[in-house]
């Protein structure tokens, strides 16, 4: 279940097969639930497997599937990049083809980045291009330098905060910043990973079921969601700490008694609050930060 928050203030998610949004207290479904996977008018769509939503200030809300991105927009849905079959091919957007789209996020410019496995993608101007990722596998599945020679094992969750895109990948959190992939915090074992520890970022150990990234002020926020670790965690001042203790369940409270089954997506908004979409418990949960 994803989520982000539009221009009218409203919270929009997706399920699965739905694209919902939450006003005040109402919940109101705006597309999903037909029975043609074709394009065409809201009620007669139907979605599988929804992965990431993204609403631009004109009030559009462009989802994406595995391999492909659509637009909500007037009752219609339009595929706007990417065709049902999988691969990878640049260019024209309706010809491009994606691998296994996990997230997507719209930049102050209108294009938008999309995370696509091994690779990050831009579309802009109808047109589907690769930024960074080399496409290499390997041993080394994490590989920083250059952005289009840095390996990327499995790019998932985007944030766009002015020039710098952050990303999580694999068991790490990375940056792509001037043409450069960089590092924030953790690293990928090629064996068995040790268990969950915080602490300096370089030396931090996440999941490698890393959902969400979210950046609010000198914080980065990102749910670790594997059922050992099953917490929220924040990189701040080059270390890695616990919002959440990890105790798999559902309680409400102060942060270090609190429960959360698989934590999702996170929103961080301009007042100081971090909502979260609590997957196995079926809620949007708010953390308020300050």
């Amino acid at each position: 279940m994803d989520m982000t928050p539009g221009p009218d203030g409203a919270l929009y998610v997706i399920q699965p097969e739905w694209v919902r949004v939450v006003r005040g207290d109402r919940v109101e479904t705006l597309a999903g639930g037909g029975h043609s996977s074709a394009d065409g008018p809201v009620g007669s769509v139907g979605f599988s497997g929804l992965s990431a939503i993204a609403v631009a200030v004109d009030g559009r809300i462009f989802v994406a599937q595995p391999t492909r991105v659509r637009v909500v927009h007037d009752g219609q849905v339009e595929t706007v990049a990417g065709a049902a079959q999988g691969g990878y091919i640049d260019g024209a957007a309706l010809e491009a083809r994606f691998t296994s789209i996990r997230d997507i996020a719209l930049a102050a410019d209108g294009s938008m980045l999309i995370a696509d496995g091994l690779r990050i993608r831009r579309l802009k101007d109808g047109a589907v291009s690769t930024i960074a990722g080399s496409g290499e596998t390997g041993e080394t599945k994490i590989q920083d330098g250059p952005a289009l020679e840095a390996r990327i094992g499995s790019a998932h969750a985007l944030e766009i905060v002015g020039n710098r895109v952050y990303f999580t990948d694999t068991m790490t959190v990375r940056v792509l910043e001037n043409d450069q992939v960089t590092t924030l915090a953790g690293a990928a074992w090629s064996g068995a990973a040790p268990p969950l520890r915080d602490g300096p970022a370089a030396k931090a150990v996440f999941s490698s079921d890393l959902r969400a990234v979210a950046v609010h002020g000198e914080a980065v926020y990102v749910s670790d969601a594997s059922p050992s670790n099953n917490r929220i965690r924040v990189i701040t001042a080059g270390q890695v700490s616990s919002l959440t203790n990890g105790v798999q369940g559902l309680e409400d409270g102060p942060l270090s008694q609190a429960r959360f089954d698989s934590p999702g997506a996170l929103v961080a908004d301009d007042h100081g609050n971090l909502y979260v979409s609590d997957v196995n418990n079926c809620r949007v949960r708010w953390i308020e930060l300050h």
